[in-house]
């Protein structure tokens, strides 16, 4: 099973908690705006970034600002 949680915030919904109880993978919603904007930055500049630095920054960042 799969879930697709389009939402930005929180980053863990109830719905999102409770997939992952019952063995879920989940795409959050925050990965999805960073794929559409790295697509829309490619579509608008011709340069495609790299998928791998940004997931990590992105990570780094949620937890600076969840201070896990």
């Amino acid at each position: 099973m799969t879930l697709f949680d389009i939402v930005y915030n929180p980053l863990e919904t109830p719905l999102v908690k409770a997939a992952k109880k019952a063995g879920a993978k989940i795409i959050p919603g925050s990965e999805m705006l960073l794929y559409q904007a790295m697509k829309q930055f490619e579509l608008f500049t011709g340069i495609s970034p790299n998928a791998d630095d940004i997931l990590k920054t992105r990570e780094r960042l949620f937890q600076t600002l969840t201070n896990r």
